[in-house]
Parts: C-alpha cells; structure tokens; sequence
C-alpha cells in the first residue's frame, strides 16, 4: 500500500512541475539562445556587427515561426531597454532570451570572454546571425 500511495505522490509530483504544453520545444530553445547569444557577441565583442534581417530568414530556415521569432525580437529589445511591441512577448521565450542575455554578458565580462569573442562568434559567424565588421 505504502509504494502504491508513493507512485500516486510521483504521479501528482510530476503533473504540477511538468513542462506546460505551451514550453518551448527543443528547437525554438536552442534557436533562441542561438540568435540571443550572436547579439551580445555583437554588442560585446569587438569586430562584429548583426546581419540585417537575419533572423526572421534564419527562424524560417530552421522551422521557428514568424510569431516566436518576433516574440525573440521583442524580448532581445526588451531586456535591451529599448521600445518594443508587448503583444510580440511569448513569455517562455522572454525568459529564455533574459537567462541567455545575462549568461552570455557573465561570460564576455569574465574568463570565457576569449571563447565568446572567439569560438562562439564564429559558430554565430557561420550560422549567419552576425559578421564580422
């Protein structure tokens, strides 16, 4: 009895801390950190500037909406303190936009500064976010 009450404990567990339905996938995750973490290496390393336009052409290549990728424009703009639509805010990517801006400035501000303006500007470099100025 004591095991059966602990599976049904596991069970109701796992329904409050699941994902909602309405959790990002994988691949919106990875392309949002993706294209948060070219705009600080533009905005924080020298030599690189961000490819107009690229986004939304890049979101298409890689199966992200128009809708979520402007919601990633709009949170980029908003942790950037600039004016921005609040109807473009998805709030799961809001989030992952808001952890990845400050990872990314923890790293160009500390030892990983020469792996973001190196290794990572370059992957972003070739995925076509950003280029070199």
């Amino acid at each position: 009895m004591k095991l059966h009450a602990l599976g049904a404990s596991a069970v109701a567990l796992a329904l409050v801390f699941t994902t909602p339905a309405s959790a990002l996938s994988d691949n919106v995750r990875s392309f949002t950190i993706a294209a948060t973490s070219a705009l600080a290496i533009a905005v924080g390393c020298d030599g690189y500037t961000v490819v107009e336009g690229a986004l939304p052409k890049l979101a298409d290549r890689n199966g992200v909406s128009e809708e979520q990728a402007q919601a990633i424009l709009a949170a980029m703009l908003a942790q950037a303190g600039h004016d921005y639509d609040r109807s473009d805010l998805i709030p799961e990517i809001t989030v992952v936009v808001r952890d990845t801006v400050h990872q990314a400035f923890r790293m160009l501000d500390g030892r990983d500064r020469a792996d973001m303006c190196g290794k990572v500007a370059n992957s972003a470099v070739e995925a076509g976010f950003i280029r070199r100025k």
